[in-house]
């Protein structure tokens, strides 16, 4: 069994890759902690792969990710190895060939779906929350038939950064078949108001006209927070109807704090 200080040299050695040019030892070195079954080793080899570009660690890559998604909490908690995995084949993606490209596809519909519960103080929590968000953004990047559908699905995620997360990557996706879910989600309201602020940028980017009357309306809103993020939403957009509906609230509202989100 690895004692805990040899691990932590083991860490260290392989973290100083980061900033070294690839080599044949540090590729070997990269490899055999993709292999350990110490998450934070393997996550440590994922960064610096991601790091190098490295499109030969790729299986290894995978096959880290595939063990460590079945092993569970106890054997990589926080999922902080998988989703330094996830990043480092979203950072080489336009390198793979087709055949390499469906595979790390294959790891993002997979990671995208994972949760992973951990006990915390008074029950439990899903700590894989960041990593369906990185693997809905690699679909997205990929241009991955299934991402609307994955995104769909993250938009009612219960984790609010999961939720905010997919309304980003519909954004970046620049198309508009991304506009009704976000417009329902909008309607529907959120517990988190930045995922409205998400959905309302996305919205007024990609579909001003419809969107904009939809946005000012949340400036109505009893919560101070969701009216603050219409109001920066609006006035980030640049809109010449944004302006109109920013003056008209400053109009409507003494409330001081108010007044100084329309003016920030």
């Amino acid at each position: 069994m690895t004692r805990p200080h040899d691990l932590e040299t083991r860490i260290q050695a392989v973290a100083r890759l980061r900033d070294a040019a690839p080599s044949e030892e540090g590729l070997a070195l990269v490899r055999t902690a993709l292999t350990d079954k110490a998450g934070r080793l393997a996550q440590r080899g994922a960064e610096v792969a991601g790091v190098w570009r490295a499109t030969s660690l790729g299986p290894d890559r995978v096959r880290a990710f595939e063990r460590l998604l079945g092993a569970g909490a106890k054997a990589e908690p926080g999922c902080g190895a998988k989703t330094a995995v996830v990043d480092a084949l979203g950072r080489i993606g336009e390198d793979l060939e087709a055949g390499a490209a469906g595979v790390g596809e294959r790891v993002f519909l997979a990671g995208a779906a994972h949760e992973q519960w951990e006990a915390v103080w008074g029950g439990r929590t899903d700590t894989a929350g960041g990593l369906r968000a990185a693997c809905a953004a690699g679909l997205t990047a990929w241009h991955h038939a299934e991402a609307p559908l994955v995104l769909a699905d993250h938009l009612a995620d219960p984790l609010a950064e999961v939720r905010a997360a997919a309304a980003r990557s519909l954004r970046d996706r620049d198309r508009e078949d991304g506009v009704p879910l976000r417009r329902l989600r909008l309607r529907l309201g959120d517990e988190e108001p930045p995922v409205l602020g998400e959905c309302a940028r996305a919205l007024l980017a990609l579909a001003p006209s419809s969107s904009l009357p939809l946005v000012a309306a949340l400036l109505e809103a009893e919560d101070d927070e969701v009216f603050g993020e219409a109001a920066l939403a609006l006035g980030e957009s640049r809109l010449p109807g944004a302006c109109d509906a920013l003056c008209v609230a400053w109009r409507d509202t003494f409330d001081h704090e108010r007044r100084k989100l329309l003016l920030a």
